[in-house]
């Protein structure tokens, strides 16, 4: 009887209790979003970032350089002189070293130049078809590359300079033609957004594009005629000129070129950055002490340094888990509303059962049971609802970022968030349930 009860009273209200479940559902649908993402996501960053202790860079921003080193994300700040990464394989305290170059793309997609080393690093790089670069002009595709481009083993294609598609560029490489060889499973890493091929690959392509245009302007030359007097005018002043600029330029060290800016002038036999591992934890603290004494370049630990940045950045969070508990507490009050307006207008049906024998607990217990059944259900519906769209946001994050999101995977907050939710409407369904308890039910009968 008790349950049939319940069943008419939730029914014959079906809007007003319809609205009770969706504002519970949505307040986990928050919590659990927060909770869940957040975590992933730091966490596969984090993850992301371990592979390596040391990143080698120019001079700049920490952060930048991971970022676009591990991420493919921003632009390179410069490069350095391809010395440092001679001189890393040789010393004692590095168990690898893999070099990173990068400034062309195909399709939007990035064209990074690395090592085979690259692929034996990890054991996170398993080839779906074909096998890594050997030859001159050999490419792998990362997994989204693949399936967004339509390439497939044994394809040809020419790269554009530059990190992002531009449409029709006067800078493609079109003498220079890329040909897959690999195709990666998919890692669910920024890694299966970009392009693989040996480093001598991206020397090659701008050294061509290089020799091409000096070629071109050798040309042109040789089609000017100027008098004699005006050439040795002409010759005297770009003497001066040419001692004024060499005044200018930085200093060389003794690893080469000093790296100012990114342009494709540095790229040629240059690198971006070098991911460095360590044989341990004091081989890492003494590389980086080794490293930092040089003022051209910088050595920073990626693992350390996201960390930092994710903490600054859990202010946002913290804000969002806010406003996601201020949800919570509207809910219950809407609940609390619900249940006190339908204990009211079933205050007669009440008092007819209690004439015709149930007393005052059977009644609490039909409110009770009215404020579970209404709970739980939103609590559910939120709690399956959030885990689909982390599904949807981790397959959309994959594909662009690299940065997957499980949406089977349960944050260590969520049964929590769910259970105070599910008990603090109980406690708001109980109240109503306490005042009708209590009330005269002999009054309402007429």
């Amino acid at each position: 009887m008790i349950f049939q009860f319940v069943k008419t009273n939730i029914l014959s209200k079906k809007l007003r209790n319809f609205l009770a479940i969706f504002s519970i559902a949505i307040s986990v649908i928050l919590i659990i979003a927060v909770e869940n993402i957040t975590e992933q996501l730091n966490s596969n960053i984090i993850k992301n970032a371990s592979y390596y202790d040391v990143i080698v860079g120019a001079p700049g921003s920490e952060t930048q350089l991971i970022l676009n080193t591990i991420f493919y994300y921003d632009n390179p700040i410069a490069n350095i002189d391809i010395s440092y990464y001679e001189d890393l394989q040789k010393n004692i305290k590095v168990q690898s070293v893999v070099p990173v170059g990068m400034g062309d793309n195909y399709s939007g997609y990035r064209i990074i130049g690395t090592s085979t080393a690259f692929f034996e690093d990890t054991d996170n790089y398993h080839f779906a078809q074909g096998a890594a670069f050997i030859e001159e002009g050999d490419a792998v595709l990362g997994s989204t590359v693949a399936k967004v481009t339509g390439l497939k083993i044994g394809d040809t294609f020419v790269s554009t300079h530059g990190l992002t598609e531009a449409g029709e560029s006067d800078h493609d490489h079109g003498d220079f033609h890329y040909k897959v060889v690999g195709i990666l499973e998919q890692t669910k890493t920024p890694n299966d957004t970009v392009i693989f091929t040996d480093i001598k690959n991206l020397w090659e392509v701008h050294g061509l594009h290089h020799d091409e245009e000096e070629h071109d302007a050798d040309v042109e030359t040789e089609h000017i005629d100027v008098p004699e007097a005006e050439v040795t005018e002409d010759r005297m002043e770009e003497s001066v000129e040419s001692s004024a600029v060499t005044a200018e330029k930085p200093a060389i060290t003794s690893h080469g070129k000093s790296s100012e800016s990114y342009s494709e002038e540095d790229s040629t036999k240059l690198i971006t950055a070098l991911l460095v591992r360590s044989k341990g934890l004091s081989e890492q603290y003494l590389l980086m002490n080794e490293l930092g004494k040089d003022s051209n370049i910088q050595a920073v630990n990626p693992t350390a340094t996201l960390r930092k940045l994710l903490n600054t950045l859990d202010i946002g969070s913290v804000i969002v888990r806010i406003v996601a508990y201020i949800a919570v507490i509207l809910s219950i009050i809407m609940l609390f509303t619900t249940m006190l307006s339908s204990s009211l207008e079933k205050m007669k049906d009440i008092s007819i059962l209690r004439a015709l024998g149930a007393n005052r607990k059977t009644v609490f217990q039909i409110i009770l049971l009215e404020a579970i059944i209404i709970a739980v259900t939103g609590a559910v519906l939120g709690f399956v609802v959030a885990h689909i769209a982390i599904g949807i946001l981790g397959n959309y994050t994959a594909a662009t970022y690299g940065l997957d999101a499980n949406m089977f995977y349960v944050a260590s907050g969520e049964w929590i968030a769910v259970l105070v939710t599910i008990i603090l409407s109980l406690i708001a369904g109980m109240i109503p349930g306490m005042m009708v308890y209590r009330a005269d039910a002999t009054k309402y009968i007429k």
